[in-house]
C-alpha cells in the first residue's frame, strides 16, 4: 500500500468546505450518509505498485470526472502534509468562468455538493490507508493558472508569475508581473512594464495567478455630476446648454397632462 507523500501544490485558501473522516452528510441529515457513487476500483495489488510520488496524479483521475459532472473544473489540487496532518484542499469553478463575462464563480452550496460526491470516490478507490482533511473552495479573485488554456483564456488579464529559478535571458530574476498576451509553442506570453514582451516556459513556473484589479473609485461630487448630465442628456444625444432647449419643453406638456 502506497504511502502518500508527494510534494505540497499550491497555498491559496478561499470559503472551504471542510470534510473530515472521508465522508459528507448534509445540513439537517445527521445519520445519513450518501450512497457510493462510481469511482475506479484499486485492488490491493494495483495499489501496492502506486508510488508515493504518484498519489497525487491517481487522486487526480478520480476527483476530475466527479467535479465536471457539475459543470465545473479543478483549478489546482493541494496534497500536502500540515501541523493538523494530511489536506487536500481542491480549487473549483464553474467551466469557462472569466471575470470579464457573465458566468458567477462556484458557490459554497456546490462546495459543499462536490465534496460529498469527491469523498465517495476517493473513499471507493481507498487510495489512501490514513486520515486527511479534505476541503473544497473557489480559487478567489486571484485564482491559480497552472494550465495552457489558462493562458489562452485570460488574455488581456494581468498576472503576476514566479519563476522555480532564472532564465538565461532575465538573470537574477524570478518574479514577473504584466498583461497576459497569451500562450504559444510551451511557452506563456507576458507584457511587462519594464521588459515589454517576453515569453516565459510554462514548464519552467512555480507559480502563478491572476491579478486582482478594483474598479476604479469615482469621486463623491464628480459622480454626481455625471448622474445629473446623464439624467439631462436625451439618449443617444449631446447635453445642451439652457439657452439652446426649446420654449416648450417635455416638462411643461407633463405638468399639463
Amino acid at each position: 500500500m502506497g504511502d502518500p507523500s508527494g510534494p505540497p501544490v499550491g497555498s491559496a485558501l478561499f470559503l472551504p468546505v471542510t470534510i473530515e473522516n472521508h465522508f459528507f452528510t448534509m445540513p439537517g441529515d445527521p445519520t445519513e450518509k450518501p450512497a457510493p457513487i462510481a469511482a475506479p476500483a484499486v485492488d490491493a495489488e494495483r495499489r501496492a505498485r502506486i508510488e508515493p510520488a504518484r498519489v497525487r496524479e491517481k487522486i487526480l483521475e478520480i476527483v476530475e470526472p466527479v467535479i465536471a459532472a457539475y459543470k465545473c473544473e479543478l483549478v489546482e489540487l493541494d496534497w500536502r502534509r500540515e501541523p493538523i496532518g494530511w489536506v487536500l484542499r481542491l480549487y473549483v469553478e464553474h467551466l469557462g468562468h472569466d471575470p470579464r463575462n457573465a458566468i458567477g464563480g462556484v458557490g459554497i452550496d456546490e462546495c459543499a455538493w462536490i465534496s460529498r460526491d469527491v469523498s465517495t470516490a476517493l473513499d471507493v478507490a481507498d487510495l489512501v490507508d490514513h486520515h486527511y482533511n479534505l476541503e473544497v473552495s473557489s480559487p478567489g479573485l486571484e485564482r491559480p493558472l497552472s494550465k495552457a488554456e489558462h493562458y489562452r483564456r485570460f488574455a488581456g488579464l494581468k498576472a503576476k508569475v514566479r519563476l522555480e529559478q532564472a532564465l538565461d535571458a532575465y538573470p537574477g530574476r524570478k518574479a514577473f508581473r504584466g498583461e497576459i498576451l497569451g500562450e504559444r509553442d510551451g511557452a506563456v506570453l507576458l507584457r511587462e512594464d519594464d521588459l515589454g514582451s517576453i515569453e516565459l516556459p510554462l514548464a519552467r513556473i512555480a507559480r502563478a495567478s491572476l491579478v486582482y484589479e478594483p474598479a476604479p473609485k469615482v469621486k463623491p461630487g464628480k459622480q454626481k455630476q455625471n448622474k445629473q448630465k446623464q439624467k439631462g442628456a436625451a439618449p443617444g444625444a449631446a447635453a445642451t446648454h439652457d439657452e439652446d432647449k426649446p420654449q416648450n419643453s417635455r416638462g411643461a406638456s407633463e405638468q399639463e397632462r
